[in-house]
């Protein structure tokens, strides 16, 4: 067994534990575990975790988050020991890259928090496993549907829809024995029929039909208005999956239903090119070295600040007041999703951040991972949605709705991902209405 090492960093104990996560595509790592011992490489699937943590412990988690999101290359993510104590884990070089700013953090925190070399950042970690080859892959009559980083551990977990031990020992061959196997399910694009009609100026929630699929019908969702900051330009904000790719540029365009509810106008209108965040495969493609999930964007003469809330055919608003700057804490509960089809959907629970997923059959990245226990599940049609947390006077935006398991389902247990707010204005420079 390897010894931990202490070294003082700031004002607190670091653990500088050696881990190893090694993941390669095709070729595998040595195995270190025997084919009868399949069973230790599997966790269980993946739920929301709660831990002992108050304001001030999610604040700095916040803070520390917010100060290496520029920095993935040296980023292992955060997480929360059991006594809530934030941990922030970094690669070695750390200090010449944020080590000033970061120990500052730690002197000035008015919470446990502490340092922690790892071997890998997640981005390291992540990158083998959105090779394009991969959703395709057999392994004993199972695929990946999904990845994640256990932050604690600094090695990837994969999702597989079997897990048994001809699908696991198949996968090792490609993985190692450094990864760790759980039970996934798929995501599916919730594309689908049926909305309201929105009116100038354009709200968030409201039911759309994009080009590339028949616009009798609305098939997905608008998720908040936007501008840019630097410009104040407008913009509304849905899934890349809903407009179409940067592929056929025909998919660039979304139809409203006006007049009697019997036509159907462009709200493009005769504006082209809708920037999206996915290739023309269905896979999110990386901008100058990163990605941004699954989103797009359509210019607007002029959007409010406000979402669609109620029902299916709801004729209410709800305000946005604030907006997510970061990925939301994986402590976050009752999150709420306001769809074409479902309408209002609260109850929700953050499972995990910075996850990939495959969504019909194409590699997404990042989303936030939700799950809700008792249902109803996403309804197809909610694609692009805006996801809030219900604060004083409104709503706070937190992400665009992309994939869910068992769509439609009046009851749980569900899950879905979307991609987070803040990742607009990475790419985008764009951030939410808010009154």
């Amino acid at each position: 067994m390897i010894p931990l090492k202490k070294r003082l960093i700031g004002a607190a104990i670091a653990l500088v534990v050696p881990l190893t996560a090694a993941v390669a595509i095709p070729q595998a790592s040595g195995s270190s575990v025997s084919e009868d011992d399949w069973e230790r490489l599997v966790v269980a699937p993946s739920s929301s975790v709660k831990v002992s943590a108050g304001q001030e412990q999610l604040s700095i988690f916040e803070d520390a988050s917010a100060m290496l999101d520029d920095h993935m290359e040296i980023w292992g993510k955060n997480h929360f020991d059991p006594d809530g104590t934030v941990v922030v884990n970094v690669t070695a070089g750390w200090e010449r890259v944020v080590g000033e700013d970061l120990n500052e953090l730690v002197t000035n925190a008015s919470a446990p928090i502490r340092i922690r070399e790892v071997d890998h950042s997640s981005q390291e970690l992540m990158r083998e496993v959105l090779d394009p080859r991969l959703p395709k892959m057999d392994f004993a009559g199972a695929s990946v549907v999904g990845a994640t980083v256990d932050p604690e551990e600094n090695r990837l977990i994969i999702s597989l829809t079997e897990v048994d031990e001809d699908s696991v020992n198949a996968a090792r061959v490609v993985f190692g024995d450094d990864v760790r196997f759980r039970q996934g399910q798929r995501f599916e694009p919730t594309l689908g029929p049926d909305r309201w009609k929105d009116r100038y100026p354009y709200s968030g929630g409201a039911g759309y039909a994009p080009l590339n699929f028949p616009y009798s019908e609305a098939s997905c969702t608008s998720g908040f208005a936007m501008r840019r900051v630097s410009n104040n330009v407008q913009y509304m904000l849905t899934a890349g999956h809903c407009i179409g790719t940067s592929g056929p540029a025909s998919y660039n365009a979304a139809y409203s239903l006006v007049g009697d509810g019997s036509v159907w106008a462009n709200l493009l209108g005769s504006a082209s090119g809708a920037t999206n965040t996915l290739n023309s495969s269905g896979a999110s493609w990386a901008i100058n070295g990163h990605y941004y999930g699954d989103l797009t964007v359509w210019p607007i003469d002029a959007g409010d600040p406000t979402i669609f809330w109620g029902g299916r055919r709801a004729t209410a608003y709800s305000t946005i007041k604030s907006f997510n700057t970061d990925f939301p804490s994986t402590t976050e509960t009752n999150l709420c999703l306001s769809g074409a089809n479902g309408g209002n959907n609260c109850g929700w629970d953050v499972v995990d951040v910075d996850v990939s997923a495959t969504i019909g059959g194409a590699w997404v990245y990042p989303l936030v991972h939700v799950a809700d226990s008792s249902g109803p599940c996403v309804f197809i049609g909610d694609s692009g949605g805006p996801w809030i947390k219900g604060v004083s006077g409104g709503s706070r935006a937190v992400g665009i709705q992309s994939g869910a398991t068992r769509p439609n389902q009046p009851t749980g247990p569900c899950e879905a991902v979307f991609t987070s707010i803040h990742t607009a204005y990475g790419l985008w420079g764009i951030v939410p209405l808010t009154g």
